[in-house]
């Protein structure tokens, strides 16, 4: 079938066609699809901090010296080898651990760790060391919340950086010393091996139920993951418990199979890859994250600006929104379509004014900078925007 445009409104038309094709590439209007198991985490699937106090020897005379509480721990360690260094009828040379420093052993222990299992270690210093460069951890067990020691951890350890001194060596006075990286804290790749038992993740909770956490709770998206789990199972099985929990219901068929709604599959495993596999459009609030100490500025591009008119220094901004309708009959059911022109000006004393069209951050922003202005700048008027309503949007202050 075909339709006859009158030629006198083959010019609306085509206005109209241009703004509803401009709507539809609006950036807000762009949903954010994400599977599920890249927003929420499975209720009881969590690394495991892991620390333990250890010694690092081997260093360069760059150790914690003769003052702290280093020299005791290495004679205890010694002692416990059968070396009786606290008897000074046995011997009287004292110990000073100048290529000795006292360190703290810190790890995760990764959720379903086998014993036999290698992770990744900081050492970290905690006396008077310059630098832990050359060093190599002495084996140092490491325990968890539980008190249980979970793993042991030795090897060298890697800074990254190094110290270069001249003139009577690194700290001396008038001395010259160039640093690169942090030389007191290092790492050992792999330098810890789980041992014991193994540490287990109860992800069926009682009831039979999987209980996924959203990373970013919200409304919206919990409502939405719900939707979608019981859409893929086929029964209503997912319920949102609130803006942050999503509980699903497994069951147990004659086969032994484990099902979800109207689904079967041959283990647990299976089910959770199944729904964390699953993508869902995704929600959260407008916001703006604001350093001051760096002067840095994140925020979205889409968030809309409302009218307002702001003074800053030399720099006048104004914001307006002017309401415009279309005639009636071309909108859906013959309704008239109204629509918002925006223009935001920005002008400095004696300059210019610059004009542009719509009325976001990321406009507003792009002006700034054209006009020279700093992050701190931009800062002080967001924050002003802000308190006088003129951004629908959460401003974070780190």
């Amino acid at each position: 079938m075909f339709i006859r445009i009158q030629p006198r409104f083959i010019g609306l038309f085509a206005a109209l066609a241009a703004a509803l094709i401009a709507s539809s590439f609006d950036a807000s209007a762009q949903p954010v699809i994400s599977r599920i198991k890249d927003i929420a985490v499975l209720e009881g699937v969590q690394d495991n901090p892991l620390i333990g106090y250890g010694l690092v020897a081997g260093l360069n005379g760059t150790g914690d010296g003769r003052r702290g509480f280093t020299a005791q721990s290495l004679n205890n360690m010694v002692a416990g080898m059968g070396i009786n260094v606290l008897d000074p009828d046995v011997i009287s040379t004292e110990v000073v651990p100048d290529n000795v420093a006292a360190v703290m052993v810190m790890t995760s222990l990764p959720p379903f760790s086998r014993p036999g299992q290698r992770i990744d270690v900081t050492v970290i210093s905690i006396g008077r060391a310059q630098s832990l460069q050359g060093g190599y951890l002495i084996s140092t067990p490491l325990k968890g919340g539980d008190g249980d020691f979970h793993a042991l951890a030795q090897g060298p350890v890697s800074i990254g950086g190094f110290v270069v001194s001249g003139g009577g060596g690194a700290g001396a006075a008038g001395g010259a010393v160039v640093q690169q990286n942090h030389t007191v804290v290092g790492m050992i790749p792999n330098g810890a091996i789980v041992e014991g038992e193994t540490v287990f993740h109860n992800v069926l909770q009682p009831g039979n139920v999987l209980r996924w956490l959203i990373n970013e709770p919200d409304w919206k998206t919990a409502s939405n993951i719900q939707s979608k789990i019981n859409s893929i199972a086929g029964a209503p099985v997912a319920m949102a418990e609130d803006a942050g929990a999503i509980r699903v219901l497994v069951g147990l068929n004659d086969k032994n199979e484990i099902t979800l709604g109207k689904r079967s599959f041959q283990s647990l495993a299976d089910v959770i890859a199944y729904v964390e596999e699953a993508q869902v459009e995704t929600d959260q609030p407008a916001r703006i994250v604001i350093n001051e100490r760096t002067g840095t500025v994140v925020a979205g591009l889409d968030i809309r600006v409302q009218d307002c008119v702001i003074a800053h220094g030399a720099l006048r901004i104004s914001i307006q929104n002017t309401p415009e309708v279309t005639p009636a009959g071309l909108g859906p059911g013959g309704a008239p379509i109204q629509t918002n022109q925006t223009t935001v000006q920005a002008q400095q004393t004696g300059e210019k004014i610059a004009t542009i069209k719509g009325a976001t951050i990321g406009e507003v922003v792009n002006n700034l900078n054209a006009l020279g202005y700093t992050p701190r700048d931009l800062i002080a008027i967001l924050q002003n925007m802000a308190a006088m309503g003129a951004i629908k949007a959460d401003i974070v202050i780190r």
